[in-house]
């Protein structure tokens, strides 16, 4: 009778060991999968929600921003938003693709190659910005960090769900560009910015 017991209770020792590790395992295995798909919704810049709301109709559009939608029958709808800087070449253009959810900026200094700081996860670089009000002292700096395309000559932020630099954009009058590449080259562009670009947050 002892015996027996003693063997019953080993059992259950052993299965419950068995059963939590069991549970641990299947729990572990879950937050990786969700941690992946968080990850690769991050790398490829494109949120399950977009965070704004699209401008479809800019007849009644008031500002300096050039507003355009490429329809395209395989791809859907690709949203653009463009300004040109006010003195040499140059522009900054708001875009919008992949179903309409990745937003991403691409700038152009003007400048045909543009050096960066080269690492194994490509190009990039810090690009400062001034930020101002027309009639008023408000003024914002920053810096904010860009990576190369492939030639070099665009200037390209990912924004993901990220709403601050749209925020910028659509609050401020002008914005002053600054580049200083790894060559030792330094490019400065202005652009007047009144109005919106197409992205407008979400009503809450």
């Amino acid at each position: 009778m002892g015996t027996s017991t003693r063997t019953n209770r080993t059992y259950i020792r052993t299965y419950g060991r068995i059963f939590f590790m069991r549970s641990l395992t299947f729990f572990l295995t879950l937050i990786f999968l969700t941690s992946c798909v968080s990850i690769m919704d991050q790398l490829d810049g494109k949120p399950k929600v977009n965070p704004f709301n699209k401008i479809e109709d800019s007849s009644q559009y008031i500002g300096d921003w050039s507003l355009s939608i490429d329809n395209d029958p395989f791809d859907g709808k690709t949203y653009y938003s463009r300004v040109y800087a006010e003195y040499g070449s140059g522009s900054i253009s708001v875009i919008t693709d992949a179903e309409g959810r990745r937003n991403f900026i691409n700038y152009r200094n003007g400048d045909g190659y543009i050096c960066g700081n080269y690492s194994q996860y490509g190009s990039s670089l810090g690009v400062q910005h001034i930020f101002s009000k027309k009639d008023t002292d408000e003024e914002y700096k920053t810096n904010i960090g860009f990576s190369l395309s492939d030639s070099n000559a665009v200037l390209i932020s990912m924004l993901g769900s990220g709403t601050n630099y749209i925020n910028l954009l659509n609050y401020y009058d002008k914005v002053v560009i600054r580049t200083k590449d790894t060559c030792g080259n330094q490019v400065t562009r202005s652009f007047q910015i009144e109005g919106t670009t197409h992205l407008i947050l979400l009503e809450e």
